[in-house]
């Protein structure tokens, strides 16, 4: 049984003159352990071996941070300390010999040893979830106002001298020596600075091997138009930049998984690592939805190679992790992000040769597709379900919805987190003080899958709105205007079930494809289901489009207001494609009802807010899809309207471009021009997805824009 650390104690009665009585305490600062002396232990002298069960207590029964005490016991359940969650369960204290800690002069093997162990893969690693994830010390610094971006810290690498223990150890010093109950801003800033990297020091520039300098590329070359030429080129530049390494030197949040060994079409491409393609701006990892465009950029400019890269990175997240985490940092193993692996594993599994008839690479198939299968299981649990490598316990995104007499499985965004997200901490916290009342500390995790407390469904949400990768819109709020009335878990997502239609018709294809064709037709069976799950519950027949459902209501979200979102299918293929009548109806509420194309592009919904996923934003990810199915509607006015989208991006893009010289990572699709607006930080530049979206549609669109002018 999970418990709630701030409304019960554990405690671990004494078995011999060697055993403590052990109790969590939340009047002690820093959620101390108290020993039967009532003598204050900091919880971060705790550290848990998962794979023996144990917890080692640094320190010996006169509390001297120089000796090491271990408890044993019989745990049943999960110990997750790092994540302050406390399972009910008896643990004996026994002390060790008494074993000293090297002092100062001779922590030079120390700090080797961090240097060595800082190439070993850290997913695991419960020392950094520590500073990054949870815990006082991320607490104090993220609520310190230090800096304006609470991403900034948890993006620092730690400093070659100190270690994890090292780190918390003088921490809890600092707080033990403070005259006041909490520290101040400088002497956070002082701590920071003392033990931490400035962010951005864990990755190396690195230009990637296939970068064509001053080479004609046929795609970009048969642009006509010789601005948009010139512009594509700028763009193809822009690789050069973006490109990263990890520092084999460091220690720090980001990721870092094993190879997939003794799989030649799965190898690394760089220096046994694959190079990565940020996004830009403070997005200091890769991501991943955003590497589908990253992608489709990357293949226009002929670096097969590095695009192969970026995929087999996230192909070795799923294979090791079951899933693909929303990006490269341990912080974000707590969700997912709109799953489309098996889009990115089609662009870059055709083969390459020349000479070679087939239309795919099987090698590639054949190494990718039992991974694929293993994430597409991760979306499709129906109950809780324990990780072994994250040791996090995840809700399940699949659900059951009942209606006229029949069962259909649809999916959702959902999160078991219970505490705000690391890079956002200040935000979350702040804003769940101001809706639930102050917190006396840090946030206490517990780990039941469907929190009792309002607060930890709030971060639970937020974390879900998150995993949508639309952080933040209208479509997540009960009240269309408010984050504070989020309510993600309870909303079936129109483009989510849009995505997991085509990730079953790529399943089903690539199995035939090689030939498993016992395989094929179970996942067309399971994209047939989901087809008609779709119609049922997502159709909206007086509106011809499709529209969230409301778990709760048991109803659409919103008749009045229109999203992008409601047009995926189209994108997805997940309709009667030979009902020339109901294409056109689909056709004529994008175009003629819904308002969402403006002139600089689709905005995302027709409801305004603060936030970045509404209107008047546009962003490009989105455009693509829309065109991509207007295309695919196969009619005269569908490709006359996606000529009309593919227009007006290309405007606003190339007007923004004329003005500053860079690409932003959203625009307003009302200015042209102008960047979009709203939400958690400042608009970003850069930008992957961007320019693999212009890249898109100066080449392979072309047919579809008239001339720069």
């Amino acid at each position: 049984m999970f418990i709630n650390i701030l409304s019960f104690c554990l405690s671990i009665w004494r078995m011999s003159s060697m055993h403590y009585l052990i109790r969590l305490s939340n009047t002690m600062p820093l959620l101390s352990i108290v020993t039967q002396a009532d003598i204050e232990v900091p919880k971060s002298h705790l550290k848990y071996d998962r794979t023996l069960s144990t917890m080692t207590l640094v320190t010996n029964e006169n509390v001297d941070d120089n000796y090491n005490c271990e408890a044993m016991g019989s745990i049943k359940n999960r110990l997750l300390l790092a994540r302050n969650v406390i399972v009910s369960a008896p643990v004996k204290l026994r002390c060790l010999q008494p074993k000293k800690i090297a002092p100062p002069k001779a922590r030079t093997e120390l700090q080797k040893s961090s240097v060595q162990n800082a190439t070993s893969y850290n997913v695991t690693s419960m020392d950094l979830e520590k500073i990054y994830c949870s815990g006082p010390l991320l607490h104090a610094i993220q609520t310190a106002d230090i800096y304006e971006d609470s991403k900034q810290f948890v993006d620092m690498a730690i400093r070659e001298e100190f270690t994890v223990d090292m780190i918390l150890t003088n921490f809890n010093q600092l707080v033990t020596n403070s005259a006041s109950t909490s520290l101040s801003k400088a002497q956070l800033e002082e701590f920071v600075h003392k033990h931490f990297h400035n962010a951005g020091n864990d990755l190396i520039p690195a230009i990637p091997i296939d970068f064509k300098e001053q080479v004609q590329l046929q795609r970009i070359a048969s642009i006509t138009d010789q601005e948009l030429r010139q512009w594509a080129m700028g763009l193809h530049e822009l690789w050069k930049s973006l490109g990263r390494l990890p520092n084999a030197n460091v220690r720090s949040s980001f990721l870092r998984v094993p190879p997939i060994h003794n799989v030649k079409a799965l190898e690394r491409n760089y220096k046994n690592e694959n190079l990565l393609i940020l996004p830009g701006g403070r997005f200091l990892e890769s991501y991943y939805w955003d590497s589908y465009w990253i992608v489709e950029g990357l293949l226009v400019s002929e670096m097969f190679s590095t695009a192969r890269g970026v995929v087999n990175n996230l192909l070795e997240y799923a294979s090791y992790l079951g899933f693909v985490p929303n990006g490269g940092r341990i912080y974000y193993l707590t969700r997912s992000q709109p799953p489309m692996l098996s889009d990115m594993v089609r662009l870059v599994a055709k083969s390459q040769n020349a000479d070679d008839k087939a239309e795919w690479d099987l090698d590639y198939l054949t190494a990718a597709l039992p991974i694929l299968e293993k994430e597409y299981s991760f979306w499709m649990h129906t109950k809780p379900h324990f990780n072994e490598v994250t040791q996090q316990t995840y809700a399940p995104h699949a659900v059951e919805i009942e209606k006229d007499g029949k069962t259909y499985t649809l999916n959702r965004y959902v999160a078991n987190a219970n505490a705000p997200r690391p890079e956002s901490y200040q935000e979350d916290f702040e804003m769940a003080e101001r809706i639930f009342g102050s917190h006396e500390a840090e946030p206490v995790v517990t780990d039941s899958v469907m929190s009792n407390t309002s607060r930890n469904r709030f971060y639970n949400d937020v974390i879900a709105a998150a995993e949508s990768g639309w952080d933040f819109s209208s479509r997540w709020f009960r009240d269309r205007q408010t984050l504070d009335t989020v309510y993600t878990e309870s909303i079936v997502p129109v483009d989510l079930n849009a995505i997991l239609y085509r990730v079953e018709v790529n399943l089903s294809q690539f199995h035939r494809v090689l030939g498993n064709l016992k395989e094929a037709t179970m996942y067309e069976m399971f994209a047939q289901r989901r087809l008609a799950a779709i119609n049922a519950i997502l159709w909206n027949e007086q509106l011809y489009c499709w529209k969230d459902y409301d778990m709760e209501t048991r109803a659409p979200v919103s008749l009045t207001e229109y999203s992008a979102s409601d047009y995926f299918p189209l994108w997805a293929r997940a309709y009667d494609m030979t009902d020339v009548v109901c294409k056109q109806q689909i056709l004529e509420s994008l175009r003629d009802r819904s308002t969402l194309i403006q002139i600089g592009g689709i905005r995302m919904t027709t409801i305004s807010t603060a936030e970045q996923w509404d209107s008047p934003n546009a962003w490009p990810p989105v455009q693509d899809i829309i065109v991509d199915g207007l295309l695919g509607l196969d009619l005269p006015e569908g490709t006359e309207l996606a000529r009309v989208v593919v227009q007006r991006w290309i405007t606003n893009g190339l007007t923004a471009w004329r003005r500053s010289g860079v690409m932003f990572e959203k625009y307003s699709a009302t200015k042209l021009g102008e960047t979009g607006d709203g939400g958690e930080y400042e608009p970003q530049t850069g930008f992957g997805w961007s320019n693999g979206v212009i890249l898109k549609f100066l080449t392979t669109h072309q047919n579809l824009y008239r001339s720069s002018s």
